[in-house]
């Protein structure tokens, strides 16, 4: 199968091999001809370049640092990295873009947005997935890490494992259970916060298994414009779950408070 596209599209083709030919070296043989820590590098100055064109987040808007690309351009673009042989995001996007940057895209308040994305495009914030924990892997439903509301805070207890590029992340987003006695798939709260603050001991001072302990974190909610809790791990598989900013250590200036449930 051959499919043909549109002259816009093939026009839009020819500006990407433009921007590939101005920032590439003029020997580029392709990621996979590097060692490990020149691919590392490049990767991370390659993230730079991509951010400053909003090619790193092409279907976001403009305004939040994206390219605002159409979906047929998203395909040209990808087609011509991937025949250069050049990544199209760096090794800690999976989580700060795909996970909790597009959440925030779909779902956050106008203040979040403005306030999350620009960083996390910019690299300024990178996030960690605070997921699985010791005494229960990958099985969501058999997390023990607890949230309890103290007035307007959440306060967490608990320690996750596998905490993939922890050492290099600024903010994690954690799922804790706020129901104890509930069923094990019912109870759920997703929650985020910085990592370097308050009672979190890592990930500065995770260990090779990526283990973060949070002993106690505190999460700020407001009553007056949260809404009721939504049962179970479905409204997360969803992207219909709640996110609250960190409180631990102290307010941090201008940070927005939360995405509703």
């Amino acid at each position: 199968m051959n499919p043909e596209f549109s002259p816009e599209a093939e026009q839009f083709r020819e500006q990407i091999r433009a921007f590939l030919a101005e920032h590439l070296p003029s020997d580029w043989a392709g990621l996979g001809s590097l060692a490990t820590d020149e691919a590392k590098g490049f990767t991370e100055r390659w993230r730079s370049v991509l951010a400053s064109t909003g090619y790193l987040v092409p279907a976001w808007p403009q305004e939040f640092g994206g390219a605002g690309l159409t979906k047929l351009q998203q395909v040209v673009m990808v087609e011509e990295f991937a025949k250069a042989g050049v990544p199209a995001n760096g090794a800690n996007d999976n989580f700060s873009i795909k996970m909790i940057g597009n959440l925030l895209l779909k779902l956050g308040t106008p203040e979040q947005k403005a306030h999350f994305l620009p960083r996390i495009v910019s690299g300024e914030d990178r996030w960690c997935q605070g997921f699985s924990e010791p005494g229960a892997g990958s099985d969501l439903a058999s997390l023990t890490t607890k949230a309890r509301l103290e007035g307007d805070e959440w306060v967490i207890d608990g320690q996750k494992v596998w905490t993939s590029e922890a050492t290099k992340a600024n903010w994690i987003f954690v799922l804790a259970r706020t129901r104890p006695h509930r069923v094990a798939t019912q109870g759920h709260q997703h929650a985020a916060g910085p990592t370097r603050s308050g009672g979190h001991r890592g990930p500065a001072d995770s260990d090779d298994h990526g283990r973060v302990f949070v002993q106690r974190g505190v999460l700020h909610r407001r009553p007056d414009r949260h809404g009721e809790y939504r049962p179970g791990c479905r409204p997360r598989l969803e992207g219909r779950y709640g996110l609250a900013r960190s409180r631990a250590g102290g307010r941090g200036r201008n940070e927005p408070d939360h995405v509703p449930c």
